[in-house]
């Protein structure tokens, strides 16, 4: 992924480390082979974390968020690693997809305040995931993803200097393998609070709300 570049522009899946172009600044990850799935599709999540102090810490994890849903059928076969509508999450690339019906069945039972364009609420992916996956304890992977975005705070906050008066609200895109475990895919900071359906409303609005009213309340 090209440093100076969003919204997942200019991403590309490598198999080989002489595809990587040294010509440019970029982040190389290693590619998660076993995604969880969401009746078949690939998804990650989108939540988002306050800062409200550095050195010392202080955070707050928003327990609503979004999952982020390929609009075509996981594949991880060769002739699929270029295919940016199965592998890639974004909204801003999903949005751009050719119509696709089987996106239609990752929200084939949900409420319009439950999804929209390319995304659903946590409330609807836990749902759904428990009944494809009875064995998931929603509570404990929970758990694990904010230990996941604990860490990544933890790591910075020696090198952040305290400063008073001053808050951050981060956008973290975090991935669940098949053994659910989170991954940490990027933070952003400054997410977009864009909202151009509904759902995106419904969230992003009590988002702001309860940003505000925690820091004065």
């Amino acid at each position: 992924k090209p440093v100076g570049l969003s919204r997942g522009r200019g991403i590309r899946i490598v198999s080989r480390i002489e595809d990587v172009r040294y010509s440019e600044l970029v982040v190389v990850q290693k590619y998660i082979p076993n995604p969880l799935l969401l009746h078949g599709f690939k998804f990650d999540l989108r939540l988002y974390v306050l800062v409200t102090s550095f050195s010392p810490l202080e955070a707050y994890i928003y327990k609503s968020g979004f999952a982020r849903v390929a609009s075509r059928a996981f594949s991880d076969t060769a002739t699929s690693a270029h295919d940016k509508f199965i592998h890639l999450t974004n909204a801003s690339i999903q949005k751009n997809a050719p119509e696709n019906p089987f996106i239609d069945s990752a929200f084939k039972d949900a409420e319009i305040h439950e999804a929209g364009g390319s995304k659903c609420n946590l409330e609807f992916l836990w749902k759904q995931l428990k009944i494809s996956r009875p064995d998931i304890n929603i509570s404990d992977l929970w758990h694990s993803i904010c230990e996941v975005i604990l860490a990544s705070l933890v790591c910075v906050d020696p090198h952040i200097p305290h400063q008073p008066n001053s808050f951050e609200l981060f956008g973290y895109d975090v991935l669940i393998d098949e053994k659910l475990k989170p991954w940490l895919i990027e933070v952003n900071a400054s997410p977009s609070m864009a909202r151009p359906t509904t759902l995106d409303a419904q969230i992003k609005e009590t988002l702001i709300r309860d940003t505000i009213l925690l820091l004065n309340p």
